[in-house]
């Protein structure tokens, strides 16, 4: 029993919190705001490249005959994923001319994954020449985590103090679904197929990513212009605590 008011009021408050909301119920719960639906979906997108660049490709080449030694150098190809903070500040400076400061950057980012994944799939077949699929993968994974940055920083902007819950819940359920799309089921669907086509499909999935970016709404104070302007709250990826674009 408190023996305070001020315990009183601590216990009732802790009472009162709800519990979390996760999978599906968080999705949904996130689809009922612009803001939140942005953010969440556009986790979708981080999540992919992810899947693919950690589980599929190892595998991939693994299953192809490719050495150990060089199925292990796809581990250096996720370095970009810790170390975008060393351009962050650089994106936050200069933008792209359209589409906003965040927005921007997040949908050349989407087209050029389309486009890296795309040429994946040219060699989708028994990779002969492992070093093209290591150059793509450390390629793919700079474009995402790039990506990352930019999401990062849209989430910070956009949303609201009260919808940031919200948008946590529904980003990390869309987040594991497209790290599991891209991994685990694109191995089985390779298995039943074949890996050129697995990488079209995941390469055609990041156009409605742009899609969305294009439609989300932009930030209620978005400054005016594309030109430099002191450094905002997303330049060093401080907004990872709103859409999980590394570890989840």
């Amino acid at each position: 029993m408190p023996d305070t008011p001020a315990d009183a009021g601590a216990a009732a408050v802790k009472e009162a919190k709800p519990a979390p909301v996760r999978g599906w119920r968080a999705i949904v719960a996130a689809m009922r705001s612009p803001r939140t639906a942005a953010v969440s979906l556009l986790a979708f997108s981080s999540g992919m490249p992810l899947g693919l660049v950690w589980i599929a490709i190892p595998d991939w080449l693994r299953n192809s005959g490719v050495d150990l030694t060089t199925v292990g150098l796809v581990t250096l190809t996720q370095a970009p994923w810790t170390f975008k903070v060393l351009w962050a500040p650089l994106m936050d400076r200069w933008s792209i001319p359209w589409l906003g400061r965040r927005r921007g950057w997040a949908a050349v980012m989407q087209i050029a994954l389309f486009a890296l994944t795309l040429m994946l799939a040219g060699v989708g077949h028994v990779p002969e020449t492992p070093w093209v699929v290591l150059a793509l993968s450390l390629a793919i994974a700079c474009a995402s985590a790039t990506q990352d940055i930019a999401i990062d920083a849209y989430s910070v902007d956009v949303l609201r103090s009260e919808e940031q819950g919200v948008a946590v819940g529904g980003s990390r359920s869309i987040y594991r679904i497209a790290m599991f799309l891209a991994g685990a089921f694109s191995i089985t669907f390779a298995g039943w197929t074949s890996w050129p086509l697995v990488c079209t499909c995941m390469a055609l999935l990041y156009l409605p990513m742009v899609f969305v970016t294009i439609k989300a709404p932009e930030p209620e104070d978005a400054p005016s212009g594309s030109g430099p302007t002191p450094a905002g709250p997303g330049a060093g990826g401080g907004g990872g605590d709103l859409v999980p674009g590394g570890d989840p």
